[in-house]
């Protein structure tokens, strides 16, 4: 669960930016009609569930 930071509408889908207890912010896409039906606008609060296939871990930006 967390804030919505950010939503970027990118053609027929939404980059989301989650803020998650101050300590992470998750990034995901959705379809557009999907976040509009559920409410994800900037600053909803969002809960979120994860399928393990669907998640790519990366290193922050500047990590080696």
């Amino acid at each position: 669960e967390g804030a919505c930071a950010q939503c970027l509408i990118l053609g027929d889908t939404i980059q989301v930016a989650l803020e998650v207890g101050g300590e992470a912010t998750l990034y995901f896409n959705v379809p557009v009609h999907v976040a509009r039906r559920n409410g994800v606008e900037p600053g909803a609060r969002l809960r979120v569930s994860l399928l393990s296939e669907g998640i790519h871990l990366m290193r922050p930006r500047g990590h080696q």
